[in-house]
């Protein structure tokens, strides 16, 4: 019933499937996102005289924003979209998220509003 044809090949099936689970286990961990906590913005005690203290936080804040993600702020409180944003220096819209959602996190803001308020509470 059975030849030894047959049993070679069932073992080669077996090796076979066998090697696919340990490589889709070995994989699995290969791509697995590496776990980091979000970073917290420096805490800032810098005052300036004659001003709200929360305005004066938030300005030396601003210093610990990359350079892009001032730009890419900038762009928004301009009422850029995100997608005019990206055009204009050439990033992915992707990025252009990624560099507001940092500066959002650096500033603790949440809008766009927000967002410009405070540049322009820097202008003044």
């Amino acid at each position: 019933m059975f030849t030894a044809d047959h049993f070679r090949l069932f073992g080669l099936v077996l090796i076979g499937a066998f090697s696919i689970v340990v490589l889709l286990w070995v994989w699995r961990f290969v791509r697995r996102p590496i776990h980091r906590e979000p970073q917290q913005a420096p805490s800032v005690k810098v005052i300036a005289v004659g001003m709200p203290r929360e305005i004066s936080e938030r300005q030396a804040r601003w210093h610990t924003l990359t350079r892009r993600e001032k730009d890419v702020a900038e762009l928004a409180a301009c009422d850029k979209t995100d997608d005019e944003i990206a055009s204009e220096l050439s990033i992915s819209v992707r990025t252009v998220e990624s560099h507001l959602y940092h500066a959002y996190q650096k500033l603790r803001i949440r809008s766009r509003h927000e967002l410009k308020y405070l540049i322009q509470q820097l202008e003044d």
